[in-house]
């Protein structure tokens, strides 16, 4: 999967650890960017809005919907989406020799110029059978959390 007919590149989503990659065409209506900042409210009797302080700053988020469907072969959706799954999972490689505790890979998305890390990523996953043919359509909702560092 390296172009389409159409030119279109695949977007990659890789763990960080081990390498494994996840590549699918991605060619999106939308996709969110959010990024939110933390203020301290101090509320001051007799006044219409509390004094507010700036705290500190929040991470980046990508929120973003693959779709995965293989209606036309009747394949098993999950040879797909399956590497995503392994993704969430502990990873052994990053155990802390300290506190003997690990924690899922590091992900990067890339798309043409896009690029995200992410450390802290979420999946949701929506899955429609189709019974006549065998296969099925997954739609994944995907939350990528970047700390700016």
């Amino acid at each position: 999967m390296d172009v389409t007919r159409g030119g279109l590149k695949p977007a990659t989503i890789t763990n960080t650890i081990n390498n494994d990659v996840v590549k699918f065409m991605f060619n999106p209506y939308e996709f969110t960017l959010t990024k939110a900042n933390k203020w301290t409210e101090d509320p001051k009797v007799g006044r219409n809005v509390p004094k507010v302080e700036f705290d500190s700053g929040g991470a980046v988020t990508l929120k973003l919907t693959l779709h995965f469907d293989t209606q036309d072969t009747g394949a098993d959706v999950r040879a797909f989406t399956d590497p995503l799954w392994k993704m969430m999972m502990v990873a052994d490689e990053t155990m802390n020799d300290t506190t003997n505790k690990s924690q899922p890979p590091p992900v990067e998305f890339k798309y043409n110029a896009i690029y995200f890390k992410s450390d802290h990523h979420q999946l949701v996953a929506e899955v429609h059978p189709v019974q006549r043919e065998g296969g099925a359509v997954a739609l994944f909702g995907g939350y990528f959390t970047q700390a700016i560092r």
